[in-house]
């Protein structure tokens, strides 16, 4: 007697025209997501094509190996070119309203404290400490130590700090 095992075959599942998509947010940007907020899906099997989503939940468990908050995206599939298991890159269009901001780079971090390096009339700089908030790509968020409309060194920061301290 001779045993043939048979091969198990099942049809294709079917791609669904929604579909979920886990993002780990990263402790430093878990306050600026919220439930609702709209995001864009890429990946790099369709360049230049993008897909819609939502927010739909945000977990509860950090974890504290990536330092991370996994957050649940429903997606829209149309065209069904987003398949199980796809890296996808994924920007959520997160608003906070208005809030003054300067450019990362315009930081002098210390360790310590924060300077920002604001311009005064007849071209001096005076270095202000600052105290920052939610931080955005480039952009940071100023809590106080510089008013709108001031102007402020957005680049080469370090040199002008070297400078000030080879002076005094």
């Amino acid at each position: 007697v001779s045993f043939h095992p048979e091969r198990l075959t099942l049809p294709a599942a079917e791609v669904p025209d929604t579909v979920w998509v886990f993002v780990s947010l990263y402790e430093y940007e878990r306050p600026w997501v919220k439930v609702g907020d709209h995001a864009t899906v890429e990946t790099g099997s369709y360049t230049g094509d993008t897909f819609a989503g939502v927010v739909k939940e945000i977990g509860t468990q950090f974890d504290p190996a990536t330092r991370s908050i996994r957050a649940t995206l429903e997606v829209q599939n149309s065209d069904k070119k987003l398949m199980r298991e796809m890296p996808v890159t994924v920007k959520i269009h997160a608003t906070q309203g208005e809030k003054l901001v300067v450019p990362t780079d315009a930081v002098l971090d210390t360790g310590e404290r924060q300077i920002v390096f604001v311009v005064r009339e007849g071209g001096s700089f005076e270095p202000r400490q600052v105290h920052l908030g939610l931080r955005a790509e480039e952009f940071v968020e100023v809590l106080h130590g510089v008013s709108e409309g001031e102007t402020i060194v957005t680049s080469s920061t370090f040199l002008i700090d070297s400078e000030s301290r080879l002076k005094s």
